[in-house]
């Protein structure tokens, strides 16, 4: 079944064929109504049968994600590192979180999960980078080399 839910960006056609959809980005990116939006779109279009994740940050991309889907009242996880402890959203069990101190993989691994987890997969990026912040480029080259759809927006 493909559902058509138009128009996201200028001239930018975007097909989701799932309803776990995974939506994360730049914590600098600031086009806060474009991620309203989007997320507006996809109650508008699955109604409450859509789940959105994102990676369990508490700034930027996630943050605005995070807020405009539960106060839309749709479903919401998170994939918070492990060394963050357990939260309301989180989408692994409190077992998951016991006892962890920080590594940096973990910062990896949150977006390993997301990827598997998720349908589809959008991401908000600045116009202009000299180098993508490490974490997501993990994600995207992962999710490119397992055939995941993904969606750039700037």
């Amino acid at each position: 079944m493909n559902i058509k839910i138009g128009t996201i960006c200028v001239h930018q056609k975007i097909e989701f064929q799932m309803y776990r959809i995974a939506i994360t980005g730049d914590p600098d990116y600031r086009g806060k109504r474009k991620i309203q939006e989007l997320i507006q779109k996809f109650k508008d279009s699955f109604g409450n049968t859509v789940t959105i994740y994102n990676g369990g940050t508490t700034v930027g991309v996630d943050k605005v994600v995070k807020k405009t889907a539960i106060d839309l009242g749709l479903k919401f996880k998170e994939y918070n590192p492990a060394y963050t402890g357990y939260r309301m959203y989180s989408a692994m069990d409190e077992s998951y979180y016991e006892g962890k101190e920080y590594h940096p993989t973990q910062l990896l691994e949150r977006y390993d999960r997301l990827m598997r987890n998720s349908d589809n997969i959008v991401i908000f990026l600045k116009k202009h980078y000299d180098r993508l912040p490490r974490d997501l480029d993990h994600l995207i080259k992962k999710s490119k080399k397992s055939g995941k759809k993904i969606v750039f927006i700037s």
